[in-house]
């Protein structure tokens, strides 16, 4: 169950020596998860191993749940229910407005650490952060200008320029509907041109893909702007939804893949010329296998 991760050189094709070695447990890894500068991976004994220039070396933070990270921070889930961030404190997405070298707790306004959370997101660009609470509640930490939600004011809340220092609840009609059926959550958030562009989405138990974006309409899928989250009308229940910079992938049921974004680098596999068109609907990927 044990492999070796190595960085080596092969001379003449013969002889191999070996610089340096780490061993890992391949079949302990639970989960892996990077971006341009944060890598890490989280084993079975819910340990944290963080990338280095010398390989993976264990992390301080125990019992993590869950790791995400953007170009400029990390937030982690603990399984105690605790937020932990880290990274620049641009926009305030990791909770912090001042940059942090290392993991610190997400403190509340009462000046308690956050916690019983049980899902996290993170966008990948102009960082905020959403958190799903045990009680079915949705908060956001982050520049309230770039996050695409509902209803995310900060009356009342300590701010400096918008970005808020403690998590902010986000209450809407649809999302007190949506969230006791909560199954994940997924930030689309880029900017092309000078606009910033963002969706949230929100998909349930039961199959369903909700979507809102107030920014500029072209993530949403629905090819407009929302008001509050709607139900994104797909031809079968979602299993999985994944969203980068600037475009969203959803897996359904059936093994088909439909996606909607920006196809800036011909991710979508369309075979057009004009890879950079923008589809505001969902279109489906012509891929011959099953996807599961």
């Amino acid at each position: 169950g044990k492999y070796i991760v190595a960085n080596s050189i092969i001379t003449n094709g013969e002889n191999l020596k070996q610089l340096e070695f780490k061993e890992v447990t391949n079949k302990n890894i639970i989960s892996a998860q990077a971006s341009t500068n944060y890598s890490n991976i989280i084993d079975k004994d819910y340990k944290l191993y963080k990338g280095t220039g010398n390989g993976y070396v264990l992390d301080k933070i125990e019992n993590v749940k869950k790791v995400l990270s953007s170009d400029s921070g990390v937030v982690l889930l603990a399984r105690d229910g605790k937020i932990y961030r880290k990274g620049s404190g641009n926009y305030g997405g990791t909770g912090s407005i001042v940059n942090l070298s290392d993991y610190a707790a997400l403190i509340d306004k009462n000046g308690k650490e956050f916690s019983n959370v049980k899902d996290i997101a993170l966008s990948i660009r102009y960082q905020y952060s959403t958190f799903v609470t045990e009680e079915n509640e949705l908060y956001y930490i982050g520049h309230k200008y770039y996050a695409s939600l509902p209803n995310k004011e900060t009356n009342g809340t300590f701010s400096i320029n918008g970005q808020p220092l403690y998590p902010v609840k986000v209450e809407s009609t649809m999302l007190s509907k949506i969230l006791p059926k909560y199954s994940s959550m997924s930030i689309n958030n880029s900017k092309v041109g000078g606009n910033s562009l963002g969706a949230t989405y929100i998909l349930t138990t039961e199959g369903e893909l909700y979507t809102f974006d107030n920014l500029s309409g072209e993530l949403s899928g629905l090819g407009r702007n929302t008001t509050d989250f709607e139900k994104l009308n797909l031809p079968d229940k979602v299993k999985q939804v994944k969203s980068q910079d600037g475009y969203t992938m959803a897996l359904l049921e059936n093994g088909k893949i439909y996606a909607w974004g920006y196809n800036t680098y011909g991710q979508f596999g369309t075979g057009e010329e004009n890879i950079g068109k923008v589809y505001a609907t969902p279109i489906k990927l012509v891929i011959e296998r099953k996807v599961k």
